[in-house]
């Protein structure tokens, strides 16, 4: 038997959760894209949400390094000025995604969740922190809709 973090026990192998969590996955995948074509989304139909939510990546990961070169209060003095200003485009950006529609194409979705994805807390070793079971699974699913395994 399998213990998780919050104690419960589980009788399925790990391999046979993987290969559940991936179908699960390539299951939203399919559904978005039924989904876009079902609306007749036209090609271009979230271009704006699609660049704007690659700018929430970009600044995210901007953002990410900045804090890695910030090991004591000298370095952070000197680089806040540029972290607010990373913060404030963040932000100006995501008030952005507010006020667009919801995503109708496969490649709009999936820039979503990218940015998503991108605002996720971290374990310094790089696992995504979550409090429960749901978060967790619709972390499996931006993962999987929004990195590096995005068709």
């Amino acid at each position: 038997m399998k213990t998780r973090d919050n104690g419960r026990t589980r009788a399925t192998p790990e391999p046979s959760r993987r290969n559940l969590l991936a179908g699960a996955s390539a299951a939203l995948v399919a559904g978005a894209a039924i989904a876009c074509q079902a609306k007749g989304a036209t090609p271009g139909a979230d271009v704006e949400l699609i660049a704007v939510c690659n700018r929430v990546t970009v600044l995210s990961g901007e953002i990410e390094a900045l804090y890695g070169i910030r090991h004591d209060i000298e370095s952070e003095r000197r680089t806040q000025a540029q972290m607010d200003a990373l913060y404030d485009d963040r932000d100006a950006a995501l008030c952005r995604i507010d006020q667009l529609p919801a995503p109708v194409t496969l490649a709009g979705a999936q820039a979503a969740a990218a940015a998503a994805r991108s605002l996720l807390l971290r374990s310094l070793k790089g696992d995504l922190e979550h409090d429960n079971d749901a978060e967790w699974l619709a972390f499996v699913a931006l993962e999987y809709l929004g990195g590096e395994n995005a068709a």
